[in-house]
């Protein structure tokens, strides 16, 4: 709950833990209102050096506040940031205006329209996973340095024919473009 005091107070004492190598939180509101939005990022003093991996949980919500906020803090470790749960991103550019040049894994649902820019400002970007369901629309414009594609959501029994039938479209549309060597020539 990203409007409570309880999260101003975990953001301002997270500081303190600089040995802290993976973080996991997640976000249940699709916004994050203005007035804590300010309170948030003048907690810049955020130093988190050996923090590598970074997963967000977002069930159905945009985690862009928390990501904006997130874009203030200093993470020079971070190498691997999974976004859960998303289906749009509606202003991630700030956070990987600024991590996105030492991320190596890049994991997500779905970002939205923005994902060539997303990917691009990715420069060091080895591993790309995604959702099945929106691989076609994600990963349709390729990224000169990834090496490996990951693709979530193929858990055949696990859904209707319909959700099947979905990710098997998905898998024909993606794979002639993952093996197109102009759009992924390291792979």
């Amino acid at each position: 709950d990203l409007g409570s005091p309880a999260t101003h107070d975990m953001f301002a004492q997270l500081s303190k833990l600089r040995r802290l190598q993976s973080f996991f939180m997640c976000v249940q509101l699709p916004y994050v209102l203005p007035r804590t939005y300010a309170e948030l990022c003048r907690i810049r003093a955020v130093e988190l050096p050996n923090l590598h991996t970074l997963e967000i949980a977002s069930p159905d919500c945009d985690p862009s506040g928390v990501l904006g906020v997130m874009s203030y803090w200093d993470m020079p470790s971070l190498r691997q940031a999974t976004f859960l749960g998303q289906r749009r991103m509606a202003n991630a550019i700030p956070f990987f205006a600024t991590h996105g040049p030492r991320l190596i894994t890049l994991e997500f649902d779905r970002l939205g329209e923005d994902v060539d820019r997303i990917v691009k400002l990715c420069t060091k970007l080895k591993e790309l996973v995604t959702q099945i369901r929106y691989a076609d629309e994600q990963i349709l414009g390729g990224h000169r340095r990834v090496e490996r594609i990951g693709l979530r959501g193929l858990h055949m029994a696990e859904h209707s024919y319909s959700d099947r039938c979905n990710a098997i479209e998905s898998l024909k549309e993606v794979f002639p473009v993952v093996l197109d060597k102009k759009s992924y020539p390291r792979i």
